[in-house]
C-alpha cells in the first residue's frame, strides 16, 4: 500500500462538551497514529456544533468529502465514532461513502482502523448488527407466528 494521505476530522462542540485542551489533545493523537503509520496528514477539518445533525446532511462536512471525492486524501481519522456518527446505521452509511472512493475511516478511541483486515472485519460486524435492528425484529415475530421459537 502506498503511502496514505490523510485528513483529521476535528468536531468541537459548541456547548464545550470537549474542552479546547481537549480537542487539542486529539488532534495531536490523530496525528501521532498517522505519523506511526507513515501517513501524511494533509488537512484537519475543525467543525462545530452540530450535535443533532446526520453528518451526510451538513454543508460543513462537503470539503471533507470533497477532498475525498477527488482524492485529496485517501484516509479520515477521528477521535471516536460518536464525533461523526450518532448511530450504527449513519456509521455504516458514511464508512460506505468513504469506501465508495477506496477512502478509509479510523476511529481512534474505538481502536477501529479500516486500512487492517480486522477494522474490515469489525465494521462487516456493525453492518450486520445494523440489519438485525432494521430486520430482526421482523424475522423474530414471523418465527414465532410459525410455531418454531416461544
Amino acid at each position: 500500500m502506498s503511502k496514505l494521505k490523510v485528513g483529521i476530522w476535528m468536531k468541537v462542540s459548541t456547548d464545550k462538551q470537549v474542552g479546547d485542551d481537549e480537542a487539542e489533545e486529539y488532534e495531536k493523537q490523530a496525528q501521532a497514529y498517522a505519523e506511526s503509520k507513515g501517513w501524511e496528514v494533509i488537512k484537519t477539518y475543525h467543525y462545530e456544533g452540530f450535535d443533532e445533525k446526520k453528518a451526510l446532511e451538513l454543508e460543513e462536512t462537503n470539503p471533507m468529502f470533497n477532498d475525498v471525492a477527488n482524492g485529496v486524501i485517501d484516509c479520515v481519522i477521528f477521535s471516536k465514532l460518536t464525533q461523526f456518527a450518532h448511530s450504527t446505521a449513519e456509521l455504516i452509511d458514511l464508512v460506505f461513502v468513504l469506501h465508495s472512493y477506496h477512502a478509509k475511516a479510523v476511529f481512534l478511541e474505538e481502536s477501529i482502523d479500516t486500512t487492517t483486515d480486522s477494522g474490515k472485519v469489525f465494521l462487516a460486524t456493525l453492518a450486520a448488527i445494523e440489519s438485525w435492528e432494521k430486520e430482526g425484529p421482523n424475522q423474530l415475530k414471523l418465527l414465532i407466528e410459525a410455531g418454531l421459537v416461544d
